[in-house]
């Protein structure tokens, strides 16, 4: 386990690259010391029948601060480069594709004491829903009749410190606590029970949990009373925002546990 404090430029850049093409689908890969943080994308098949290769193509989905980042390293770097620069990055990509001159908006919340893949999650959650706060807010408004307001989205965006405690937090009972904030705190605590109800997911199933739990503790960490079902409406609001977002496993719930779902309440 290690500190890290990531900033997430253009986590997942490439579903705005690729507008045009909605049949685009993706998944961030491990993190490693050997390894480039990359997403994996199956190319529209009208794209795909101009590509020369004819071969899926890696995105880098975070900047990895290698040098020079532009460089023929085998990742079309498009999180930092524009696909011009990168001589690694098809020919045929949208006009304007990539980090100029388009550049996306940064995250730079702290995870503390998470897993490489834990850290990306947490960061790609945080970096799509700044990127598009103004949709997020307006479903989480509708579904609970609560704005989100600047507190929450700062969590997301730059002043939150998560903690990733591998360990579970249960009572005598068996009751088991997922994740915990109190009001007025930047730092969240994610426990163990919940690492492991989503180990075994894939990225869209597990990212769906994260922005449910990670929008309710902000909630705590952001009002000024403990107001437990506000928190829980949002949280309920996020998973199906996110789900309606990046469509993940069928059948995968906010509530199912033993590889069926998040395990939130």
């Amino acid at each position: 386990m290690f500190h890290v404090t990531i900033l997430a430029v253009g986590a997942i850049i490439a579903s705005s690259a690729f507008a045009d093409h909605p049949s685009i689908h993706g998944e961030a890969g491990q993190v490693g010391s050997d390894s480039v943080t990359t997403v994996t994308y199956e190319i529209h098949e009208a794209v795909k029948s101009q590509n020369k290769t004819r071969h899926s193509i890696r995105f880098a989905a975070v900047d990895t601060q290698d040098e020079p980042r532009c460089a023929a390293d085998g990742v079309c770097n498009l999180a930092v480069c524009s696909a011009a620069q990168d001589p690694d990055c098809p020919e045929d990509l949208p006009p304007g594709a990539g980090a100029e001159p388009a550049p996306t908006p940064a995250v730079s919340l702290e995870t503390v004491d998470c897993t490489s893949t834990q850290s990306v999650d947490i960061l790609a959650v945080a970096w799509n829903l700044v990127d598009d706060w103004a949709n997020f807010e307006r479903a989480i408004e509708s579904a609970t009749g609560s704005n989100l307001g600047s507190c929450i989205r700062g969590r997301f965006r730059d002043n939150a410190r998560v903690i990733c405690e591998q360990q579970t937090n249960c009572n005598r009972k068996g009751r088991c606590v997922l994740g915990r904030s109190s009001p007025l705190n930047q730092t969240t605590r994610i426990f163990g029970t919940f690492f492991n109800s989503i180990a075994s997911a894939p990225a869209p199933d597990r990212r769906a949990c994260y922005a449910a739990l990670l929008t309710h503790e902000f909630s705590h960490s952001c009002d000024r009373v403990f107001e437990q079902p506000r928190a829980e409406a949002r949280e309920a609001a996020a998973f199906t925002y996110w789900r309606a977002r990046f469509p993940g496993t069928s059948g995968w719930t906010k509530t199912g546990t033993n590889g069926t779902g998040c395990g939130l309440d």
